[in-house]
């Protein structure tokens, strides 16, 4: 094969998930150029990507561009594929494949009804990883994949800015936790003041300083005032991407909700402790990693949503409840001593 193309189009959590299938490709025809297909927004992360030569991203109809400017950008490419993969498969990617010159197309199987199932009946167990499907492909096409786990390269320019930024904000040389306290969707959100009690207990127990980390700053933020006011607790706040990645990449261990960054975290190699709620491991969107671990309390009503768009039925915070700050220190423990 000379070109293959790789469509998926967001977010950051599930575009990282599928980097052990565009290094499975590369390892399988190590001439062969790889196109990824992307939103704008997540191109700093496809450059972290060591298999894709080639990224095309799109402002996606919603925000600027529409179906029809879509579809004269894709005819206009100067090259066909050998293959296309959508692993994406919604409207948007069907419509960048249909356009796509290629002899052959394949789309991955979401399989939703299985995760709906797992919603509607309370399932925690069983449910393949969103990895194993967008390998699965792989399979059909008979190619091997010898590992599974997502992994990220950081650049030289990235490290050194994130060596300046520690550096920045008084950490220097001292080991540090990162916090990721945001997610796509308010329900996956672990309380904020249980988390500034998770950051208060890792320091005063391990002498760890925490950066907490999100894309925007609220109004909640406010409770871990008073750990940065000692000097103990800094802000990350809107970093870039790849930055971030690099910060990430120094960390000790990261603890996160169930998001994006929690990925990014375990695709660097990190220790990274993925806090699930209302969401729940059995959906496939586990961190994946050696020290990579999901954490959860099985509540009843767990899971209650395929993505923590719908709060719970009982109070938003509910399948947090038994979640203590007590909890999830012991089930971080072996990262910290």
């Amino acid at each position: 094969m000379h070109s293959i193309g790789i469509i998926r189009l967001s977010s950051l959590g599930d575009i990282i998930l599928t980097e052990p299938v565009t290094r499975a490709l590369k390892n399988n025809f190590p001439q062969t150029r790889i196109t990824y297909f992307a939103k704008e927004m997540y191109r700093p992360v496809l450059d972290l990507f060591s298999a894709v030569d080639d990224i095309i991203t799109f402002d996606i109809p919603g925000q600027d561009e529409k179906l029809g400017d879509l579809k004269h950008k894709i005819r206009e490419l100067p090259y066909d594929f050998d293959l296309v993969l959508d692993l994406h498969k919604n409207i948007r990617s069907r419509v960048i494949l249909k356009n796509l010159k290629s002899p052959e197309k394949m789309t991955y199987k979401k399989n939703r009804l299985a995760r709906q199932l797992a919603v509607w009946f309370r399932r925690k167990e069983g449910g393949k990883h969103t990895v194993e499907k967008y390998l699965a492909l792989l399979d059909e096409l008979m190619l091997i994949c010898t590992d599974p786990i997502p992994r990220l390269l950081v650049p030289d320019e990235s490290k050194q800015e994130a060596i300046e930024y520690i550096n920045s904000i008084g950490f220097g040389n001292e080991k540090f936790v990162v916090l990721a306290v945001g997610a796509s969707h308010p329900p996956k959100h672990y309380p904020i003041n249980q988390f500034a009690e998770v950051a208060e207990t890792i320091n005063s127990q391990y002498g760890f300083k925490i950066l907490v980390v999100e894309q925007e700053h609220f109004g909640y933020l406010n409770l871990f005032d008073k750990l940065k006011s000692r000097g103990i607790l800094e802000f990350g706040i809107g970093l870039d991407l790849k930055k971030l990645a690099g910060i990430l990449k120094n960390a000790r261990l990261v603890i996160s909700n169930d998001s994006g960054i929690m990925h990014l975290a375990a695709a660097l190699g990190r220790p990274t402790a993925g806090l699930f709620g209302p969401t729940h491991p059995v959906l496939g969107f586990s961190p994946l990693g050696r020290d990579a671990i999901a954490i959860t309390t099985n509540e009843e009503c767990s899971p209650c949503s395929l993505h923590g768009r719908r709060p719970c039925f009982r109070d938003r915070q509910y399948c947090f409840l038994n979640m203590t700050p007590e909890f999830v220190i012991s089930k971080v423990k072996k990262y910290l001593d």
